[in-house]
């Protein structure tokens, strides 16, 4: 592992997977470090123009997100990386009219906004894996599960969801994958 992941590890905050929790993990370089949650950058929170690709590709997540929650379909598919095909059951859409696909998709799966990144790991040069919580609409942290007469032991709830984002060859950033399917 190197250096920066191992630093990275220190001052996040892990998912238990298979509790589906967020715990906060002791890993640190020395006694007096703590588990943080990563602060969630917003296109308004500051002039400082971001830089890193870290840090581009968690705001084109939020974006993207955003642009979804608000309706801004069009805008949307510019950030979208993922295959048009997996959304393509949307009944009586044109599967070449990408706004529309996002559109019969976020009635079907929650298009929630970001409500903070709690994990942030790049993957290789152009992969980032970027774990969210995201908006409840009742204001609270949106959890999945159980679900279909699952138990919880069965099915545990969830709120972190992860998701790649790709930085592609023009040098922007795009997602990979949905916001998430509720039945």
């Amino acid at each position: 592992m190197n250096r920066r992941i191992a630093l990275m590890l220190a001052g996040m905050v892990i998912v238990n997977m298979l509790a589906c929790t967020v715990q906060p993990v002791a890993v640190s370089p020395t006694p007096t470090a703590t588990a943080t949650v990563l602060p969630t950058p917003t296109a308004t929170a500051s002039p400082v123009p971001v830089s890193t690709d870290e840090q581009l590709a968690q705001q084109a997540l939020i974006e993207f997100f955003d642009r979804l929650h608000r309706g801004d379909y069009a805008a949307a598919v510019e950030l979208f990386g993922g295959s048009y095909e997996i959304i393509a059951y949307v009944p009586n859409v044109d599967p070449a009219d990408y706004p529309a696909l996002l559109q019969g998709m976020c009635n079907i799966h929650r298009c929630l906004k970001v409500r903070q990144i709690v994990s942030s790991l790049q993957w290789r040069d152009d992969y980032f894996l970027i774990g969210v919580q995201l908006d409840d609409p009742e204001g609270g942290v949106f959890t999945f599960g159980p679900c279909c007469g699952a138990s919880l032991e069965e099915f545990p709830p969830r709120s972190v969801f992860e998701y790649l984002v790709m930085k592609r060859a023009d040098q922007t950033f795009v997602v990979i994958g949905l916001p998430p399917y509720v039945p």
